[in-house]
């Protein structure tokens, strides 16, 4: 990695700033500091030690199409009549989050969503968003549905059905 004398400069500020203001971590801006103004380009890649990779967009369009798609499934389940109701089990149309070890840019975006974001708050679920199993098998072949069904925000007890049911598996 090589960086530009003025990012250089912006970062040796930076990292001044935040001795002056966190006088308890000053050793650590100060090693910081010293990599920067010398130019230790060995050592560059210890300056963005805590900024993960970038999140591929096509992880946060899935993900964010999971979460519409179980907007629908709950708002849609709330709309159906009670006798309706009682023939799709309930944790069937509750979101169950993805796996935190097996997907983790799935479960973190997620968690960014609905929690820092505050959006999809219909699916906050106070026990957290971690499945601890993978879901994404499950959650592509609902999209696959879900998409034939032209994405409708407004379904049928039958869709919903069709949606949280899985396959039947070949003998």
């Amino acid at each position: 990695m090589k960086l530009s004398n003025v990012e250089r400069l912006v970062l040796s500020n930076q990292y001044k700033i935040l001795m002056d203001l966190n006088p308890d971590e000053v050793d650590y801006y100060e090693e910081k500091l010293k990599i920067v103004q010398n130019g230790y380009t060995h050592y560059y890649n210890d300056l963005f030690s805590e900024i993960d990779e970038e999140l591929p967009e096509h992880i946060s369009q899935e993900v964010v199409a999971v979460l519409n798609m179980y907007r629908a499934i709950n708002f849609s389940y709330d709309d159906l009549k009670d006798d309706e109701k009682q023939e799709i089990p309930k944790h069937r149309v509750e979101f169950e989050g993805f796996d935190g070890n097996e997907e983790p840019q799935h479960y973190s975006f997620c968690r960014f969503v609905i929690e820092d974001s505050n959006r999809f708050q219909e699916l906050h679920n106070k026990n957290g968003y971690n499945a601890h199993r993978d879901v994404l098998p499950k959650y592509r072949r609902m999209l696959i549905v879900w998409e034939k069904l032209g994405r409708k925000t407004d379904l049928s007890r039958d869709e919903i059905i069709s949606l949280v049911t899985p396959p039947k598996q070949a003998i």
